[in-house]
């Protein structure tokens, strides 16, 4: 998937342009790619990033990898494949490759089956699917990760006669994978972890096995809207995200404590919209 349909973005414009901020690893979800998140590029530049601070990749083709796709290794190993000429990095690749690139540790935006894919291309460890070894964690190049809509205890509605919903490496609640990501005793995604979630949902769903399907286990903190759908909810949060990435830095990875400590500059978050975010550490 190349350029032309928008399955990357990133990287220096010219040789010598500087990188002052940390870089951004944007990860789409099921049906969609790179380019769901041009918005958010668009935005991070107006409030002060550059296009070299601004990553994303695409793994599967945005329609077949949703529907006959689990959370194969092929989409978080190492690797890497020639695809009209541009280079199409896997997400633990393309996470290595920005953080070899630019010398800096990398923040995480992941929406819906991008959370999960990403989840275990930092875990690393075997592939479930493949056996493969994808190698030690990569914790440390990860600063902060944000799951938006992220299926990460899997969908709600989830039936097995598709590969997306198996029971080894998929988004099933009970999939082998599923158990690995929410068994870790400790934040394993980066130094600080938060999750953006929706009650009306319809994609991710509300309860999986008894779990709220879109909370992040060992996350800082949890942020519960009742009103955006699946893709509402990724384009309408960007404010509240972005905010997310600043207040870490401002904190130094420490949980927030008041809503009133995150600044989205323009407006307070807690009114954006005329929406209330239940928040929950």
């Amino acid at each position: 998937m190349g350029l032309s349909l928008w399955g990357s973005f990133g990287g220096k414009m010219n040789e010598n342009d500087p990188i002052n901020k940390r870089p951004v690893l944007f990860v789409h979800g099921a049906f969609s790619r790179a380019a769901i998140f041009l918005k958010h590029r668009e935005y991070f530049i107006y409030k002060g990033y550059s296009w070299s601070e601004l990553y994303a990749t695409s793994y599967g083709d945005g329609v077949n990898s949703a529907i006959f796709d689990g959370v194969h290794c092929k989409y978080v190993k190492q690797a890497r494949k020639q695809c009209r000429n541009i280079h199409i990095f896997s997400i633990r690749q393309m996470l290595l490759a920005i953080n070899n690139y630019t010398g800096k540790t990398v923040d995480i935006i992941a929406h819906s089956m991008g959370s999960a894919v990403s989840r275990k291309a930092i875990l690393g460890s075997f592939c479930f699917d493949t056996g493969e070894l994808l190698g030690t964690p990569l914790t440390q190049l990860v600063n902060t990760f944000i799951t938006v809509g992220g299926a990460n205890h899997g969908l709600q509605i989830c039936p097995s006669i598709v590969s997306l919903c198996g029971n080894i490496s998929s988004l099933h609640c009970n999939s082998k994978l599923m158990k690995e990501l929410n068994s870790q005793s400790h934040r394993f995604e980066g130094r600080s972890s938060y999750d953006i979630h929706s009650l009306s949902d319809s994609i991710i769903g509300l309860n999986c096995c008894n779990k709220t399907c879109g909370i992040l286990p060992n996350h800082n903190a949890s942020f519960e809207v009742t009103d955006l759908d699946h893709f509402a909810l990724l384009s309408q949060t960007i404010m509240l995200q972005l905010s997310l990435l600043k207040l870490t830095d401002e904190q130094n990875g420490n949980s927030i404590t008041r809503m009133d400590e995150i600044d989205s500059e323009d407006d307070t978050i807690i009114d954006y919209d005329d929406k209330q975010y239940i928040y929950n550490t």
